[in-house]
């Protein structure tokens, strides 16, 4: 008798220990042995051992497949640097959380993309705290253009009810220091192409396009010394005719081309703008508060 009550003892705790995965919060049920499994997948993942957590992980789907393990999962994918793109489901895109982690990768590597529910449907807590980064993501997504950065835009957008991140003053000052020294990195593009027909290649060199500036400049020269040297010995002469023609082609193509390295070096200098300013605004360490962290806050002592 006493040894079937210690068996049926160990049972009840065992069981109350499983429930303990199956809250409301937490739809994962798993196992002590699976507990064990994802601590471990926890204690990697704090250190910092990325690739081993989402083995640690891999394993525990295989057991187990529910979306909160799928979400740690996709943490550790991030955290590597990898892409997410395969790895979602058209079934995750219900759950505004997958929704998050899918456009956050897209930021990442530059893809703009987001995925919008089905139907509406309410919050995911009383806050709406994911449904407001969702937002945030969506907005920075629509971001393709650096123009479209204008003082005015910038702040209807942050000041909007959509927006309730605490640190929005911070990131508007960033905003602004970001752009000046975008604009101190700016090259006018008419003076660009004015150099370079005053001296070919110069224009170039200006906007910060030293090979493409020497290039042109060494082309055009020998071209310029040629088609002298022809005109020296006979100017009529149907050699020197093509050789003058060629040399004003690639004379006129050395003036656009300091036109064009000015824009080049305009546009590389607002993409990485606009680059700071995502990873500025919606960071992988707010999403792992907000989302990750709250996962298995107990259980494993995220």
């Amino acid at each position: 008798m006493k040894i079937r009550k210690a068996v049926y003892t160990i049972f009840l705790f065992l069981s109350s220990f499983s429930e303990a995965f199956a809250s409301e919060e937490n739809s994962c049920s798993i196992s002590l042995s699976q507990h064990t499994t994802l601590r471990n997948a926890v204690r990697y993942y704090k250190s910092e051992k990325y690739q081993e957590a989402e083995i640690e992980l891999s394993r525990l789907i295989f057991e187990t497949d529910c979306a909160e393990v799928r979400l740690f999962q996709a943490f550790a994918i991030l955290r590597q640097r990898k892409d997410l793109n395969t790895f979602f489901r058209e079934s995750d895109f219900t759950d505004v959380r997958f929704r998050i982690l899918y456009g956050f990768s897209g930021l990442m590597g530059n893809r703009n993309e987001t995925r919008k529910p089905a139907s509406e449907i309410g919050c995911a807590s009383a806050d709406c705290r994911l449904e407001d980064l969702e937002e945030v993501i969506g907005y920075l997504s629509s971001l393709r253009d650096f123009e479209t950065l204008d003082e005015a835009e910038f702040e209807t957008g942050i000041k909007s009810n959509k927006f309730k991140n605490n640190n929005l003053e911070k990131l508007h000052s960033f905003w602004k220091e970001e752009t000046s020294l975008a604009s101190e990195k700016r090259k006018n593009p008419y003076l660009a192409a004015l150099f370079s027909a005053l001296i070919p290649g110069t224009g170039q060199i200006y906007s910060n396009q030293f090979a493409e500036g020497v290039t042109s400049g060494f082309v055009n020269f020998v071209l310029i010394s040629a088609s002298y040297a022809v005109y020296l010995v006979n100017p009529a002469s149907l050699v020197f005719y093509v050789l003058s023609g060629s040399t004003l082609l690639i004379y006129s193509s050395n003036v656009v081309g300091g036109y064009s390295a000015a824009n080049r070096n305009n546009n590389y200098w607002k993409s990485k703008v606009v680059e700071k300013i995502k990873k500025e605004w919606i960071g992988l360490r707010i999403l792992e508060e907000e989302i990750l962290y709250k996962l298995f806050p107990s259980q494993v002592g995220f």
